[in-house]
């Protein structure tokens, strides 16, 4: 979680923090000994790890107030339902869970745990129709649908019509690597076709942890398009499909990627290019702060709202105004297919 003036912890000491990125690790603080409250559930004695660096920037990204990230200690006690329709999680003790009948048509998958993180493993079918099984650690607080580390799957060949690029942002610095379609993936008998996948490069991957325990990571933008329920204590996971099932993978057509740097005030700032975009083709550059999109001025908007703009309709107009050293600046944007 990230670091406030008003957070009282119990018996911290400092440590590092190792993730995906190019970068060193980051400073943090790890707590124990603390109590933690979700609406009527109280967890005693937990551990709390704190980031002191501001380069992991969460909140303003996601363009909300985000404090933590929850992990092991609360889904190890619990069986918890993710219910991407109705946006809402559920737990249950394990003693009172019953599978009720709205439960019925959910399929189950084995669940490893290693160290504390959660595996599924699934298949991945190439461009030229071969399988593959790979294991997956479960990120359900990552935006991707599937990194791989594609040396780790013998035989498995990136696409050539993949593209390099900046990836994203992990806890250590950006992310670079090659973004692709695959043909498809199965979970559990669930084939979702032409799947957006990122491919790492090896340098933006080195400090993760237990990448010998695993292939990659599934994120959200696969698991949002099942209902989940994540039981830790029996090693499985169920799901079933959703309404969000059949919607297509969605990719950002615009090549720019934004921020709000001050959660809960709508202020938008460009913070990344990517070269020969139509972003950068159209004279955006990295600190110019959005004004209006489409006529629509930024206190109107949410940071989801202009992302979902720059993710449709490839070949649409986005006209922005925008303001970069004091001097507004007009221009427009066609938005182009990356992959």
């Amino acid at each position: 979680m990230a670091g406030t003036d008003s957070l009282i912890l119990n018996f911290a000491r400092e440590i590092k923090l190792k993730g995906l990125g190019v970068g060193e690790p980051i400073k943090g603080i790890h707590s124990y000994g603390n109590q933690i409250q979700i609406g009527g559930i109280v967890g005693q004695n937990q551990d709390i790890h704190v980031i002191l660096d501001n380069e992991f920037q969460l909140s303003a990204r996601m363009g909300i107030p985000i404090h933590g990230i929850l992990g092991y200690s609360v889904f190890n006690n619990f069986i918890v339902s993710i219910n991407y329709d109705h946006k809402q999680i559920t737990f249950y003790t394990p003693d009172h869970f019953k599978a009720k009948r709205r439960h019925s048509k959910y399929t189950d998958i084995p669940l490893t745990l290693n160290n504390t993180k959660p595996y599924i493993t699934l298949n991945i079918v190439d461009n030229s129709g071969n399988s593959f099984p790979v294991k997956l650690l479960i990120d359900t607080g990552a935006s991707h649908a599937i990194w791989l580390d594609g040396s780790s799957v013998p035989g498995l060949k990136i696409p050539e019509s993949g593209k390099e690029t900046y990836l994203g942002t992990g806890l250590n610095g950006e992310v670079y690597g090659t973004l692709a379609r695959l043909n498809a993936i199965e979970v559990n008998g669930n084939i979702l076709k032409d799947v957006i996948v990122s491919f790492p490069d090896s340098s933006s991957i080195s400090a993760a942890a237990g990448l010998n325990q695993r292939n990659g990571s599934i994120g959200s933008e696969i698991l949002k398009r099942f209902n989940l329920i994540i039981d830790y204590p029996n090693q499985r996971i169920s799901l079933k499909p959703n309404s969000y099932f059949k919607n297509d993978f969605i990719q950002n057509l615009s090549g720019m990627e934004i921020i709000a740097p001050y959660p809960g005030i709508k202020y938008y700032v460009v913070e990344g290019i990517r070269e020969n975009s139509p972003a950068h083709l159209s004279g955006i550059e990295k600190g110019d702060v959005i004004q209006s999109i489409n006529g629509i001025k930024s206190e109107k908007i949410e940071l989801y709202d202009i992302y979902e703009m720059l993710q449709n309709q490839p070949g649409r107009k986005i006209n922005l105004m925008l303001m970069r050293e004091g001097e507004l600046v007009s221009t427009t944007l066609r938005l182009e297919k990356f992959i």
